[in-house]
C-alpha cells in the first residue's frame, strides 16, 4: 500500500519507496487539519418551509500544512505526487489531526490490542470510517488494519499480516500516540500553492538540502464515507 509522503510502505521497516528510493514519512511541520463534509442541499420555499435532502455521504477533507520545508522534503512529496499521477490514483495518509494517547498496547498472535478511551473514528466495516490506524513516536510506526473494537474502550488492529513498520508494541505503549488513517484522493493542482523562500547552499553539510525551502498546503479528500 501507498502511504503519503513515503509510498509503498512494506514489512518491518519504518521507511518507503518509490522507484527505489528510500522515503521516510514526516509530519506536516505547520500543523494537520481535518473537516468533514456534509453534502446537503437545503430549498427554502416562500412560506419559509426549508426542505432538505442528502445528496452524498459525509466525506473527510484533510489538509497538511508545511512551513519552510528542506528542499528534499519537497522533492519526496513532488515525487509521491508524480507516482499517482495527482488525483488519479488512491493512497493513504493519516490524520495528524485526530492523535489520541493510548493507555497500553497488548500484543498476541500477530494482533494489538490499543486500549483507548475514543473509538468513535474507527471502525472494522469495510469502506466505513478509519478502517487502518497508525501508532507513531514522531520516528517509528506500526500500521494495521482495524478487526474490531469496543465502543471507546479499545480497538484490535492486524500487525500480524502484513507487518507494516518497526514499532513493537511496548514503545507504542510508552510513546505511541495513535492516528487514523485513510483512503484519500489529492485535491488537484496541489503543488502549486508551494512557495519558494530562503535559499540553503548546498556545501552545508546535511545530505540533500540544498536548495531553496519552500512553504505550502497539500489537500485529500476521503474516499469513503466518515
Amino acid at each position: 500500500m501507498k502511504l503519503f509522503p513515503a509510498g509503498t510502505i512494506t514489512a518491518a521497516t519504518n521507511f518507503g519507496t518509490i522507484d527505489n528510493i528510500s522515503y521516510k514519512i514526516f509530519e506536516p511541520n505547520a500543523g494537520c487539519k481535518s473537516n468533514p463534509v456534509y453534502n446537503i442541499l437545503v430549498t427554502r420555499f416562500k412560506d419559509q418551509i426549508l426542505q432538505s435532502r442528502k445528496k452524498s455521504s459525509q466525506y473527510l477533507v484533510i489538509n497538511y500544512s508545511y512551513k519552510s520545508i528542506f528542499n528534499k522534503e519537497y522533492e519526496q512529496i513532488e515525487h509521491f505526487v508524480e507516482s499517482v499521477d495527482e488525483a488519479l490514483t488512491s493512497f493513504y495518509v493519516a490524520d495528524f489531526s485526530k492523535g489520541q494517547s493510548v493507555d497500553a498496547v497488548a500484543s498476541s498472535a500477530g494482533t494489538w490490542t490499543v486500549h483507548l478511551d475514543n473509538t468513535r473514528l474507527y471502525s472494522s466495516t469495510a469502506n466505513y470510517k478509519a478502517n487502518k490506524a497508525m501508532l507513531w513516536t514522531g520516528k517509528k510506526w506500526k500500521l494495521g488494519n482495524v478487526t474490531s473494537l469496543t465502543t471507546n474502550a479499545s480497538i484490535q488492529l492486524d500487525v500480524g499480516t502484513n507487518n507494516y513498520g518497526a514499532l513493537s508494541n511496548t514503545e507504542a505503549s510508552t510513546d505511541g500516540l495513535i492516528y487514523p488513517v485513510y483512503e484519500v484522493y489529492m485535491q488537484p493542482n496541489q503543488l502549486v500553492s508551494f512557495t519558494t523562500e530562503t535559499y540553503i547552499d548546498a556545501k552545508i553539510n546535511l545530505n540533500n538540502v540544498g536548495g531553496f525551502t519552500r512553504s505550502g498546503t497539500m489537500s485529500f479528500v476521503t474516499k469513503y464515507k466518515v
